[in-house]
């Protein structure tokens, strides 16, 4: 009976040792992006925003902007940022987007029509790195998170989800994955896909959400908020060994072993 349990944690042990088996290495990386809100008055065009800067580090691959500005009556504060952190957790990769806009009024103002606009792209290499395992063997590549979004509007306005988009490349700029987060309010995510130890993963992210903005069919809008929106989409890259069929045939003989003992003794 000591040597059935003394098998079984074997293969336990294998498969635990297994999952922690490889990390991820950021090779390079860019982010480039923008933040735009406009507002039509009698023809007038009113324009706010601007770029994400590039604020890439060792082992960090971030873009961000943000700013305040006033015009007239109206006053506009926003914040974007697209982020991949490898330097952290280099098994736990974080990829983050975040954005917040508010538009605000202290006039009571007739508007005519508006839109509200964000997007970012992020590339960057990654390499699966062992800690273990020897090149070429099977491991899965897992992204998982959530998504936030809160969104108001004292105008009438259609809005498109916020998105977080994912393209997966390996040798060759073979598409491996393709994935996309679109939510409204508050989702849960997770996909995966196969690879191996030493592969090089070309990642191209995108994030952005568009609104466009109507006219207030009461009449003029304000003073207050005209407009109010954000969204935190946060997610996970891991990595984990793929077991091999005798690791499973181990711990399967094992468990039928134990079983069959049990019987015996019963």
């Amino acid at each position: 009976m000591n040597m059935i349990k003394t098998s079984l944690a074997l293969a336990l042990a294998s498969l635990g040792l297994s999952a922690q088996a490889a990390h991820f290495s950021l090779l390079s990386g860019s982010v480039s992006g923008s933040s735009d809100t406009s507002v039509s008055q009698l023809s007038t065009t009113t324009g706010f925003g601007g770029s994400l800067e590039d604020l890439s580090g060792a082992g960090t691959v971030l873009g961000f902007g943000g700013g305040e500005g006033t015009t007239g009556a109206l006053t506009h504060v926003w914040s974007q940022s697209l982020l991949l952190d490898a330097a952290s957790d280099p098994s736990n990769v974080t990829i983050q987007a975040s954005r917040s806009v508010s538009l605000d009024t202290d006039a009571a103002l007739s508007i005519d029509s508006g839109s509200d606009t964000a997007s970012a792209t992020m590339l960057a290499n990654l390499r699966i790195e062992s800690d273990g395992e020897a090149l070429g063997s099977a491991v899965r590549v897992t992204f998982a998170g959530t998504a936030d979004t809160l969104f108001s509007s004292a105008m009438t306005g259609m809005s498109t989800p916020t998105y977080l988009s994912m393209t997966v490349r390996g040798d060759g700029n073979v598409t491996i994955a393709e994935y996309l987060v679109p939510t409204f309010s508050s989702d849960v995510f997770s996909f995966s896909f196969d690879s191996t130890v030493g592969s090089v993963l070309q990642l191209d992210v995108g994030f952005g959400a568009y609104t466009s903005l109507g006219s207030n069919l009461l009449g003029p809008v304000g003073p207050g908020n005209l407009l109010e929106s954000s969204a935190l989409i946060d997610g996970v890259l891991g990595v984990s060994a793929v077991p091999e069929p005798e690791q499973y045939a181990m711990l399967l003989a094992g468990l039928g072993l134990i079983g069959f003992a049990a019987r015996r003794r019963g």
